[in-house]
C-alpha cells in the first residue's frame, strides 16, 4: 500500500496536470480519508494484522491520491511519509520507529513552504492530531471490545462447564419455579429440561417427608446467605430417594439485587452407603469386643421358659434363652438380637453354643430342656462330641434334652444336618424343628429327618383368633405332623382365646407371656420367677 502511495506521487512529478480541487476541498476529502481511517483502525482487533494493514493503507491510499489531484506532487511524498512514520511508531519496536521518524523530518525539510506555508502546516497538524487520535481510541476501543469478548468467552465457558458438568445444575426463580436444568440434572431425577422448566421444584424432587425444605433455602439464598454442602435427600421420577448434598446461592440483577438463585446438586448415595457400611462395621466389631469380653468375663447368662402341655397345662419342659450382661455397668440385659447375628458373621457363635452346652446341661438333672444351636454348629462334628461327653461325665439322661435348630440352618447345608441330626438320634436326645413354617421346604424336612417335635412359628399363632387364614394353616401343620407321629409346639401364645384354640386343634404344647415370662434360670437350676417343677394352669 504504502509502495502504491508513492508511485502515485511519483506519477505527479513526472506528469504535471491542473489542479482539479482547491484547498477547501482538499481538506474536506482529507478529513473524510481520516475518519474512514478511524473507522476501520477502531475496529481493528476484530480482524488480524492483516486488517489493521489494510486500513491504514486505505487512509495512505485516501491521502495522497487527494493531495495528487490538488496538483502538489511533493505534498504527496510529505502526507505518505508522515502517516508512515505514525504507522511505524505504533507497529514497529522503538529503535526502528525513531529511525522512520529521521527519514520523515528530512522529507518535510526538503518541502517547499512558499505559498502554501499555512495550509502545510494544516496538513501536517491534522495528520499528526488524527494519528494521536487513531493510536488513542484504537487502544481505547481494544480495551473494551477485549473486556467484551472475554466476556463473551467467559459466558461460553461457564455454559459448556453447566452442560457438561456430572453435579445436577439448575436455576430458578425466587418462588421456586424452575428456568434452566442441565444434563447432569436429568441423569440425576430422570426428568428432561422440557419436563421440568416453568414447574415448581416441590412438585418434582422434594419428598413429602421434607415439604417446605425448599423454601428455607430459598429464604436463606434470597437473605444473602449462601447454602454450602447441605446433606438431604431429594426425590426420583420413579419415586426413590437419593442422598445429595445442595449448595445454593444467588443470582443478581444489573444493580446487585437478587432475582433467582442457582443450585448445584451432587449426588452422595454411595458415599452414604459407604458411610453406613462403616458404622455398621464400627458397631459390629463393638458388638463383637462385647461379646469376647462377656465369654472371658463370664456375662453370659441363660434364662427359662416353660412350654406347658395344653391338655393338661402341666409344665413339660423348659426352653432356655441366652442373654448377655452389659459391660457399661448399668445392669441391662440384652437379649440375643442384639449380639448374635454379629457372632455368627464373625465366626464366635461356635464358642457361645459350647458355653451353653456346657452351662445347659447341667440342668437335666432336675428337669426336661431344650437348647437351641446355630447353623455353623449344625456342620461341626465336635459340638455333638461335646454334647455327648457333658452327658457321660456328669451322668445325665439325653432323652431330657431337646436341641432346637431352624429352617434357615438346614437350607445352608442339608448332608450336614442330617449328619448332626442323625449322631443326635444315636445319642438319644430329641430333635426340634423351630420356626416352622417359615419355609418353603418344611413338610421336605420331615420327610427326611428324625424330627420329634415342630415348632409352629409365633407369625400364625400371635393372631390366629383373628385371621382365618392362620387358621386354616395351624390345622394344616398339626394334621401333617399328626401323620408323621411329630408333636407339635405352638410359639407365642398370649392370650386366653388363642390358647383355647391351641388346644381346640389338638396342638400337644404350648409356650408363650401368657403361660410365663422368660426369667433367670439360678445356679441351683431353680427358675427366679416360679419354682422347678411348677404347674402352670
Amino acid at each position: 500500500m504504502f509502495a502504491a502511495g508513492a508511485t502515485l506521487a511519483a506519477t505527479s512529478l513526472a506528469l504535471p496536470h491542473k489542479a482539479q480541487l482547491d484547498e477547501t476541498g482538499i481538506a474536506m476529502i482529507s478529513v473524510g480519508a481520516y475518519v474512514t481511517a478511524i473507522i476501520l483502525i477502531a475496529f481493528a482487533p476484530r480482524f488480524s494484522v492483516t486488517g489493521i494493514q489494510i486500513a491504514n493503507g486505505a487512509g495512505i491510499l485516501l491521502v495522497t491520491g487527494c493531495i495528487y489531484f490538488s496538483g502538489e506532487a511533493t505534498s504527496s511524498y510529505v502526507v505518505l511519509y508522515l502517516w508512515t512514520g505514525l504507522y511505524a511508531f505504533y507497529f514497529l519496536p522503538l529503535r526502528r520507529a525513531v529511525f522512520q521518524g529521521a527519514l520523515i523530518a528530512v522529507g518535510y525539510a526538503l518541502v517547499p513552504f512558499g505559498s502554501h506555508q499555512l495550509w502545510w502546516l494544516l496538513v501536517i497538524g491534522t495528520v499528526f492530531v488524527t494519528g494521536a487520535l487513531v493510536v488513542f481510541l484504537q487502544k481505547r476501543l481494544s480495551g473494551a471490545v477485549t473486556e467484551l469478548a472475554a466476556a463473551a468467552r467467559e459466558r461460553e465457558l461457564l455454559a459448556e462447564i453447566v452442560q457438561s458438568s456430572d453435579d445436577a445444575i439448575m436455576s430458578g426463580s425466587p418462588d421456586g419455579t424452575v428456568t434452566t436444568w442441565n444434563p447432569g440434572a436429568e441423569r440425576l431425577y430422570g426428568y428432561t429440561s422440557d419436563e421440568v422448566c416453568g414447574t415448581n421444584v416441590r412438585e418434582l424432587i422434594i419428598p413429602p417427608s421434607l415439604a417446605g425444605e425448599e423454601r428455607t433455602i430459598i429464604r436463606q439464598v434470597l437473605a444473602g446467605q449462601r447454602v454450602d454442602n447441605y446433606e438431604t435427600q431429594r426425590r426420583h421420577k420413579d419415586g426413590h430417594l437419593i442422598d445429595v448434598s445442595v449448595s445454593a446461592s444467588a443470582i443478581r440483577g444489573e444493580r446487585g439485587e437478587p432475582v433467582g438463585l442457582s443450585v448445584i446438586t451432587r449426588d452422595i448415595t454411595e458415599r452414604k452407603r459407604r458411610d453406613r457400611e462403616l458404622l455398621a462395621n464400627v458397631e459390629a466389631y463393638d458388638w463383637l469386643r462385647r461379646v469376647r469380653t462377656a465369654l472371658n468375663d463370664d456375662r453370659f447368662v441363660l434364662y427359662s421358659q416353660p412350654i406347658v402341655e395344653t391338655s393338661t397345662g402341666r409344665m413339660a419342659r423348659e426352653e432356655l434363652l441366652l442373654r448377655m450382661l452389659s459391660d457399661r455397668g448399668d445392669g441391662e440385659v440384652i437379649g440375643p438380637g442384639a449380639f448374635l447375628p454379629v457372632a455368627e458373621e464373625f465366626g464366635m457363635v461356635g464358642e457361645i453354643d459350647r458355653w451353653v452346652i456346657r452351662q445347659g446341661i447341667p440342668l437335666l438333672g432336675d428337669r426336661e430342656v431344650s437348647m437351641n444351636l446355630s447353623g455353623r454348629s449344625i456342620g461341626d462334628p465336635s459340638i455333638t462330641k461335646l454334647i455327648e461327653t457333658v452327658l457321660r461325665d456328669m451322668d445325665l439322661d439325653p432323652s431330657r434334652l431337646t436341641i432346637e435348630i431352624t429352617e434357615t440352618a438346614l437350607v445352608q447345608d442339608m448332608g450336614a444336618a442330617r449328619a448332626f441330626t442323625d449322631r443326635l438320634e444315636r445319642l438319644g436326645c430329641a430333635l426340634a424343628l423351630d420356626d416352622f413354617g417359615t419355609g418353603y421346604g418344611s413338610f421336605t424336612y420331615l420327610k427326611h429327618l428324625p424330627v420329634q417335635y415342630i415348632k409352629i412359628d409365633i407369625d400364625f399363632i400371635r393372631e390366629l383368633p383373628r385371621n382365618r387364614a392362620d387358621r386354616r394353616i395351624v390345622r394344616s401343620i398339626v394334621g401333617v405332623a399328626r401323620g408323621f407321629g411329630i408333636k407339635t409346639v405352638a410359639e407365642g401364645v398370649e392370650d386366653d382365646e388363642t390358647l383355647a384354640l391351641v388346644a381346640e386343634y389338638g396342638i400337644d404344647f404350648a409356650q408363650g407371656y401368657h403361660i410365663d415370662r422368660p426369667a433367670p434360670v439360678t445356679h441351683n437350676g431353680a427358675r427366679s420367677g416360679a419354682p422347678a417343677g411348677s404347674h402352670v394352669a
